[in-house]
Order: C-alpha cells, then sequence, then structure tokens
C-alpha cells in the first residue's frame, strides 16, 4: 500500500488503514506508520502493527493534556474516579525538577484474523477519542496544565 513507504505491512495493517480513512475525517497519516487526528481539544494517535498476515494490533493514544502538575492526587484520582475508567491511562513526567508532564489516554485493540467488524475497531477507537476530550478540561483545570490542542 502508497500509504506505508517505509515498511512491509500485512493485509491486517492494511485493512485497519481502511477503517480509518473511511471513519475518521482529518486524521492524516505521517508517512510511516501513524495517523494523526483532533478531537475536540485532544491529539489522538493510531497505530496498526502486523502480528501476522491476518492480524493485528491497533494502538491507540489520546493526548489529554500536557503541562500538568503529576501528583500523587492525580493519580489516585485517575484510578478511582469513575469518569476516568475507560482505557489505559499514562501519566509521563516530561521535568522532573518541576514534576510537570502529559496525561495520555490509550486502548490496544487485537483485530485475530479479521475478527472484528469495522465498526467495532472504529467504535472503539472513538471511544478513546471521545473519553479524552470529554475529561480533558476538567483534568487540566484540576490539576493546572493545558488540553492538547487549545
Amino acid at each position: 500500500m502508497a500509504l506505508f513507504a517505509k515498511r512491509e505491512v500485512s493485509s491486517a495493517v492494511e485493512r485497519i488503514d481502511a477503517v480509518i480513512q473511511d471513519s475518521f475525517e482529518g486524521f492524516e497519516f505521517n508517512g510511516e506508520d501513524t495517523w494523526i487526528g483532533r478531537n475536540g481539544s485532544t491529539l489522538v494517535f493510531i497505530r496498526a502493527d502486523s502480528i501476522e498476515e491476518t492480524s493485528a494490533v491497533v494502538h491507540v493514544d489520546a493526548v489529554v493534556a500536557h503541562d500538568v502538575a503529576i501528583t500523587p492526587n492525580l493519580c489516585y484520582d485517575l484510578l478511582v474516579n469513575h469518569r476516568y475508567r475507560v482505557g489505559r491511562w499514562e501519566v509521563e513526567v516530561g521535568d522532573p525538577v518541576s514534576g510537570r508532564g502529559a496525561i495520555m489516554l490509550g486502548t490496544d485493540i487485537i483485530d485475530h484474523n479479521g475478527s472484528m467488524e469495522p465498526s467495532e475497531i472504529s467504535i472503539a477507537i472513538g471511544l478513546i477519542a471521545d473519553s479524552a476530550d470529554e475529561v480533558d478540561d476538567d483534568l487540566a483545570a484540576k490539576y493546572g496544565g493545558r488540553t492538547a490542542v487549545g
């Protein structure tokens, strides 16, 4: 496939790529292996990796906020607040002196032998993108920092 100029891809990755193109208007391919798009004030990154010719894992990561004060209270809130119980949270300390960094929300989807319908793949990606956009203003207001876009 012409999009993947830098690497060989399986038919499974080509299938995932087609789902992204059909389902997410405004997402752009970076020329390597990642789709990047905006959902409200969140940036979303989607990458599909081959497991075998007919299976792939789709990695979905959304930047929720950056320049956030990474504190024990923030981490605790991400673990126990029911509003934040979608996907996998990543907290990255960018500056160890100030303790500020970024919050990401993500998930990994396995499409084994084409077992997932295109709608299931796009719904899973959309759930992460929408959930991140839904909570980003709240988290940035509570813990300082800024949403990914805005």
